[in-house]
């Protein structure tokens, strides 16, 4: 298998959040691209907090933001609950 080089690049465009892994091998002409969106990012995300046991709360809001070199989500709780009337 020829080595192969990945980079990647996050931005905003109208709104949305996207992620582009680059592939590049020795081959001449054979670059290409893969681009997720934020539901495949979220879907990474919660994924990977699964496979390392980390605790998700289910009825959070959970929010996917761009930092400088990174993708994170945000969580939000609201605490204590709101208590019914």
């Amino acid at each position: 298998m020829p080595p192969i080089s990945i980079t990647w690049q996050s931005r905003i465009k109208n709104g949305e959040l996207t992620i582009t892994l680059n592939f590049a091998t020795d081959e001449p002409n054979a670059e290409k691209a893969l681009i997720f969106g934020k539901e495949q990012i979220s879907a990474a995300i919660i994924l990977y907090c699964r496979n390392h046991s980390i605790p998700l709360p289910r009825t959070s809001r959970k929010v996917i933001a761009k930092g400088k070199d990174t993708v994170t989500m945000m969580i939000n709780m609201r605490w204590p609950p709101k208590k019914e009337e």
